[in-house]
């Protein structure tokens, strides 16, 4: 099995101590990720939009990170970031800074949704 099977599985903790510990770049999950995105988007329809150029150069800046020495307790994570909320929220930027990679935008469903 590939990480790309893998990676499904695999909960945030463990994808970013396979990065940290050099068993995995941040690029490779990342291109796991969009590999995900793009099988299930047609039927899921979670983002609005997708960012391969933003993540392929945040994870590219994670491994830089990581050969430098920081510590990164979330190096390589993929998230969806709502689309309400953007690259530059509060919470986004936390979790920029341990080192996880913005994949895109997700839905955010209207005002009234039952569900909210």
């Amino acid at each position: 099995m590939s990480f790309a099977d893998d990676y499904p599985r695999l909960s945030a903790l463990r994808i970013a101590s396979l990065v940290r510990d050099g068993e995995l770049r941040a690029a490779e999950v990342v291109e796991a990720a969009f590999a995900r995105i793009e099988r299930e988007e047609p039927r899921t329809r979670a983002f609005t939009e997708v960012w391969p150029a933003l993540a392929a150069g945040t994870a590219a800046e994670v491994d830089r990170r990581l050969a430098a020495g920081e510590v990164l307790p979330l190096a390589g994570v993929p998230i969806g970031v709502k689309a309400t909320e953007g690259t530059t929220s509060f919470q986004t930027l936390r979790l920029l800074a341990a080192g996880c990679v913005p994949v895109g935008a997700t839905a955010t469903p209207g005002p009234g949704t039952a569900w909210q």
